[in-house]
C-alpha cells in the first residue's frame, strides 16, 4: 500500500460550559480564523488533510477517562497547518489507539487535550524517523512554535507538567531547530 501525503494541522475548539450541554463560546478563544495566540483555553483537534478529505483525531474525556475520537470528513477542515505527514492511515489510527495517555484520568491541569496532541506530533516525528517510507516535516514554523510556545508555557499544564509532557514539549523543541 502507496503512502499517502497528508497536510497537519490543528484546530482550537471553544471549550464547553460546565454542565450546561450547550457549546458556549469562551471570550477569546479562537478560531481558524481567530488568534492563534488564545489557544490554551481552547479543545485542541489535530487535522489530517489530503487535499480532498480530512481525518480529525482527538482526546474525548469519557466520563473521567481519557479516550479519543477519529472522525473523518468529506472535505478539507479549516486549520492552522504547520507540517506534512507521508505515511498511511493506519498510522494515525493507531498512534491514536495507542496513546500512553489512554485510560488515564482526565485532569484539565496535568492531563488534557494540549498534552494527548503534543505528545501524538512527537510520537508522529519519531514513527516517521524510524521508516524509510514515512515523512514528518514542519512546514510553518511560526505556528508550530506557537503550538509548541501554548503547549509548553500557556496551557492548563503549564503548572505542573509530568514528565511525559515535560519530554514531549522537549522533542518538540527539537523539531523547530530541524
Amino acid at each position: 500500500m502507496p503512502s499517502e501525503k497528508y497536510r497537519v494541522g490543528i484546530v482550537f475548539r471553544p471549550l464547553e460550559a460546565s454542565g450546561s450541554g450547550s457549546s458556549k463560546r469562551v471570550r477569546g478563544a479562537p478560531t481558524t480564523k481567530g488568534h492563534i495566540g488564545d489557544a490554551a483555553i481552547t479543545h485542541w483537534i489535530l487535522v489530517f488533510s489530503n487535499g480532498s478529505s480530512s481525518r480529525r483525531v482527538e482526546l474525548i474525556n469519557n466520563e473521567g477517562r481519557i479516550s479519543y475520537s477519529v472522525r473523518d470528513s468529506e472535505h478539507k477542515v479549516p486549520a492552522y497547518y504547520f507540517a506534512n505527514f507521508t505515511g498511511h492511515l493506519s498510522d494515525i489510527n493507531k498512534l491514536a489507539r495507542e496513546h500512553p495517555m489512554n485510560g488515564k484520568y482526565y485532569n484539565e491541569v496535568v492531563n488534557n487535550c494540549q498534552h494527548w496532541a503534543a505528545h501524538f506530533l512527537a510520537s508522529l516525528s519519531d514513527l516517521a524517523k524510524a521508516s524509510s517510507h514515512r515523512h514528518f516535516g514542519i512546514t510553518d514554523r511560526e505556528t508550530f512554535k506557537l503550538v509548541v510556545h501554548v503547549a509548553k508555557n500557556k496551557g492548563h499544564g503549564a503548572n505542573l507538567p509530568n514528565d511525559l509532557v515535560v519530554a514531549t514539549m522537549n522533542a518538540l523543541v527539537k523539531l523547530i531547530a530541524n
